[in-house]
């Protein structure tokens, strides 16, 4: 519960205001979670916010690259 609270923080923080996350990779963010391991990859289109991947850190990143 405690993680899912977080990442919902987190998300709700990336809808307030997206650009305050670096761009990564292209059009793509990366937005950390302070508590847990877990970055969430997302990109702004059309005024929405797309998230491409709640990824934990110890992943190999060419994996989430995969779905720009």
């Amino acid at each position: 519960m405690e993680f899912l609270a977080e990442i919902h923080l987190l998300i709700h923080s990336i809808a307030s205001n997206p650009k305050q996350f670096p761009m990564l990779y292209r059009d793509v963010r990366k937005a950390v979670a302070r508590r847990f391991p877990y970055c969430i990859y997302f990109r702004e289109r059309d005024q929405k916010i797309v998230v491409l991947a709640v990824f934990h850190s110890a992943r190999n990143p060419a994996v989430w690259k995969q779905r720009t």
